[in-house]
């Protein structure tokens, strides 16, 4: 049986997993809420929330070509368990960047299993090889959507399909009422509406904290869940600045790709646990009174209670405001960044 693995790539366009796999015959959508996963880890209600509502037009979708999206809730390694049981063979469809990735991959060589991962691979490389790697992907078409996705009639009971079973899993934190809704039309609209003229003043309001909430493209959380693909933003901007006529407005989208470049070298990058001792030499003792009042936005300084209350309540800030409330805690105060990095990330929608 031929499996599609949604993870942190919920949507139907650009995904060749989908496509390759609807190639090969009957296919079995399947989406995993992995406990772990959503208790050992930063992610919170706002990340569920907003997966939850990634997953519902995902569903819509797959349902509008003939099939499902089955969903089921158990560590990977059991549901895959559960999956070979029913079908004595499996041949899994991911994408490579999936957060669960090791654990299917050491899952596959296990039970000897065969798994076709897809999409652009930057870990470990720098350099002019990093760019040429990067803007060969770029270049490439987008994996086209099937006309028809064909299920199996026979599904192991343990998968679901109704997304009120998911209304009850509890997961920690807060959802939010004035972030971003996730699904990729939102994603679409969002980079569309950027690009028809958000833009304009992209640059000119990168360390502006409310005028950057408008001419950001605001696409992050998008990119992070996979509701559009990389590849896809950077075709539809190559587009816009091919159309464009006026020289201030293919600066503005140069720029833009330029950091969306950057975003990707970043995020590919191996996080470094290790410190240089002189750095441990300087750091305070933690303070736990000192971390709530940042977190809840209660420190007395205005910019920085400002940005902390306006990520509870949305989810999102600037480039320029993430870096100057964590300044603030790391270089002013001298606490330890890894508990900052944990309480931010269960804020940013990204």
């Amino acid at each position: 049986m031929n499996i599609i693995l949604f993870n942190n790539d919920l949507r139907s366009s650009d995904h060749q997993p989908l496509t390759e796999a609807a190639r090969a015959g009957e296919v079995l959508p399947v989406y995993v809420v992995v406990p772990s996963h959503w208790k050992d880890t930063p992610l919170s209600a706002r990340h569920f929330q907003f997966v939850v509502e990634s997953l519902e037009e995902l569903s819509k979708g797959i349902a509008g070509k003939g099939g499902n999206l089955f969903l089921a809730i158990g560590e990977i390694e059991t549901v895959l368990d559960k999956l070979l049981d029913t079908y004595e063979y499996i041949n899994l469809f991911t994408h490579n960047d999936s957060m669960l990735m090791d654990k299917v991959k050491k899952w596959t060589e296990q039970n000897q299993q065969l798994l076709f991962s897809y999409g652009l691979e930057l870990e470990n490389i720098s350099g002019k090889h990093f760019n040429t790697r990067l803007n060969s992907y770029l270049k490439e078409s987008v994996a086209q959507v099937p006309n028809k996705i064909d299920v199996p009639s026979n599904t192991p009971d343990f998968l679901f399909t109704d997304f009120k079973k998911l209304q009850n899993y509890r997961v920690k934190g807060n959802k939010i009422r004035f972030g971003q809704q996730g699904g990729e039309m939102k994603a679409i609209e969002t980079l569309d509406s950027f690009l028809e003229g958000r833009f304009a003043n992209y640059i000119e309001n990168q360390q502006k904290p409310l005028p950057s909430s408008f001419s950001s493209s605001r696409l992050s959380a998008y990119i992070t869940w996979g509701n559009i693909s990389v590849r896809t933003i950077y075709q539809k901007t190559g587009e816009k600045l091919e159309a464009c006529e006026l020289d201030g407005d293919k600066i503005q989208l140069e720029d833009f790709l330029s950091k969306l470049a950057a975003r990707l070298k970043i995020c590919s990058m191996k996080i470094q646990q290790q410190e240089v001792g002189d750095v441990n030499k300087i750091k305070r003792e933690w303070n736990e009174g000192w971390f709530q009042r940042w977190l809840q936005g209660r420190t007395g300084i205005p910019i920085i209670d400002a940005a902390m209350r306006s990520l509870d309540k949305t989810g999102w800030m600037n480039f320029s405001l993430r870096a100057m409330v964590t300044s603030f805690m790391a270089n002013t105060l001298l606490l330890d960044e890894q508990q900052l990095s944990a309480a931010l990330a269960e804020l940013f929608l990204d």
